[in-house]
């Protein structure tokens, strides 16, 4: 059975690794410096930030401290929340159902060390 710390840290990669390709293939295809092309970097850099954050949570979920847990909800919300505002544009299947399935985990594990 895979374990929660361990997902954490795959959810932290596939962001990060998703950003960074983002913004390489942003940059190989954009020649001006102009309006969208920073948009499009800041779409890239919202997930390599959010993997950075996934990666800051994973000592505090492996100690099942409740504030890391929490942190790492918000991370997935605020993931969801950006993918559904970009879905018409891409619509990016896994990252949703990463981030779904680490909600409803880390919400399932903060009601256990509650409770």
């Amino acid at each position: 059975m895979i374990k929660i710390q361990y997902f954490i840290l795959f959810a932290g990669i596939w962001s990060l690794g998703n950003g960074i390709l983002h913004d390489i293939f942003v940059l190989m295809k954009h020649k001006t410096y102009d309006r969208d092309l920073m948009r499009l970097l800041i779409d890239g850099h919202i997930l390599i930030f959010s993997g950075i954050l996934y990666f800051l949570c994973y000592n505090g979920i492996v100690n099942n401290e409740l504030n890391s847990i929490y942190f790492a909800i918000a991370i997935s919300i605020f993931l969801l929340g950006y993918c559904a505002i970009i879905f018409k544009m891409l619509p990016s299947v896994g990252t949703i159902a990463i981030n779904l399935a680490a909600f409803i985990w880390l919400i399932i594990k903060s009601l256990n060390i509650n409770g």
